[in-house]
């Protein structure tokens, strides 16, 4: 026998923070036009990119410097490589996306950066830094060969130091 047939009377309590902020969600015509300006974007976006690897470049020779190497150092390099990560996808540059998406992964992964990891930033680094304005796309075969080899220093490491990556 169930609640309704002994007479229980449910009451629904008003929700006030949908009150306040109505139901939500983007008319139809609002996506087509964000996705158009999206598609027919002609910015030239290797001045970004360009900042994010000095920035990089930068904290790696300060970590490789450094006396003391601390998690810090790890969190420092997350931010600019997430942001190459989305900027590669937004800018129609999926082999940066790709490449620092790899980088992404292993700096979320390890929790101090010793020489072996930075060696693997470093190889991200060198993979990157030639090809911010002038691959567009995978990079066909070579790009792809370029993922997998890095993909491999990664998978090195993890075995050498017993790290399984949670995001894999």
């Amino acid at each position: 026998m169930s609640f309704r047939e002994e007479g229980a009377n449910y009451i629904s309590p008003p929700n006030f923070l949908k009150q306040k902020v109505g139901s939500g969600g983007l008319p139809p015509e609002i996506i087509k036009k964000a996705q158009t300006v999206i598609d027919s974007n002609e910015i030239d976006f290797t001045a970004y990119t360009q900042r994010y690897l000095d920035f990089i470049e930068t904290t790696l020779k300060k970590i490789v410097k450094s006396d003391f190497r601390t998690h810090d150092h790890v969190t420092t390099l997350i931010y600019p490589v997430m942001q190459l990560k989305a900027l590669g996808g937004m800018f129609g540059q999926p082999l940066i996306s790709e490449i620092a998406g790899n980088a992404l992964l292993f700096l979320e992964s390890v929790h101090l950066l010793d020489d072996d990891a930075l060696h693997v930033v470093q190889a991200h680094y060198d993979a990157l830094k030639p090809i911010h304005n002038r691959v567009y796309g995978l990079g066909g075969n070579a790009g792809q060969v370029l993922l997998e080899e890095l993909q491999s220093v990664c998978d090195r490491y993890y075995k050498r130091y017993n790290i399984e990556p949670e995001n894999r």
